[in-house]
């Protein structure tokens, strides 16, 4: 059975587009937890474009019905991801252990995506035109807390992507290969 890397890091660290080429390099499918968040939210009829609501629908997912949540994040790859898969955007210890309860530990292959605060910084100001008070406000939420403090130290591997994206690559696909 092909294992499922599950992909955390802190917003602006890299990890939807490093998720999403080793996915293509590895021949796996890929989902993202945002992507499941926003299908329940288009189904409910809420604005998909409105990251506030899909932020609280999120939340509502993650704290009201964990395993059910992780079981429809599971339904977006062939074969409820028996087959492996690429899973993107983990920010909570708790949706952790659930995925670990529905496919065994021993098949979850954790990245955590680590980044240099000062690039971090420089990239969300580039690449989504923040401010440094849109930086904090969402770094004081205490979902971006767990995802600092409490995930690293479960991950299988950490990758600094404060570099270069095809370094980053270089060093998952070796640890994968391995």
């Amino acid at each position: 059975m092909q294992p499922i890397y599950l992909f955390s890091g802190r917003i602006g660290s890299g990890k939807s587009h490093l998720s999403k080429i080793i996915a293509l390099r590895l021949g796996l499918a890929r989902v993202g937890f945002g992507d499941v968040v926003r299908a329940e939210a288009e189904r409910r009829g809420l604005d998909t474009l409105d990251k506030a609501v899909l932020q609280q629908l999120g939340q509502q997912l993650v704290i009201n019905e964990p395993e059910k949540f992780c079981s429809d994040v599971l339904s977006f790859l062939p074969e409820n991801g028996m087959s492996g898969g690429v899973i993107d955007g983990l920010r909570h210890r708790h949706i952790f252990d659930s995925l670990g309860r529905l496919f065994g530990r021993e098949r979850l292959r954790l990245v955590f995506v680590a980044i240099d605060e000062n690039v971090r910084r420089i990239r969300l100001a580039e690449n989504r035109n923040w401010a440094l008070k849109d930086m904090e406000g969402y770094d004081s939420d205490a979902t971006e807390e767990q995802v600092a403090t409490s995930l690293p130290g479960l991950a299988d591997f950490t990758v600094d992507n404060s570099f270069s994206v095809e370094e980053s690559i270089a060093a998952l696909m070796q640890w994968a290969s391995a």
